[in-house]
């Protein structure tokens, strides 16, 4: 074995934790690293899922969406139309 795979050997073997304490912080640490990074990206997680449930009910419930109830415009019709209606029988709301 040469030299330089020796040096990689022994690289290898410290990244891992392998032979020595130092390793194993490094990982532990590495690992409570990874852990905060997890919990802060849940917490985001959790306030965009609670945003979005938030706006599929407005929605739902009619608050401007494209499936909200339209409600008809009145018809404005002159006291002339009215009273040939109503004279034809026709009743007009």
């Amino acid at each position: 074995m040469t030299t330089n795979e020796s040096n990689k050997e022994e690289q290898a073997s410290e990244g891992a934790g392998i032979g020595d304490n130092d390793g194993a912080t490094s990982i532990i640490d590495r690992a409570a690293s990874e852990r905060e990074r997890l919990e802060k990206a849940l917490g985001e997680y959790k306030k965009e899922n609670t945003r979005r449930e938030q706006l599929i009910a407005k929605e739902a419930l009619g608050g401007r969406s494209s499936g909200a109830a339209q409600q008809k415009q009145p018809i404005e019709i002159s006291p002339k139309e009215y009273a040939k209606a109503a004279l034809k029988g026709i009743i007009l709301k």
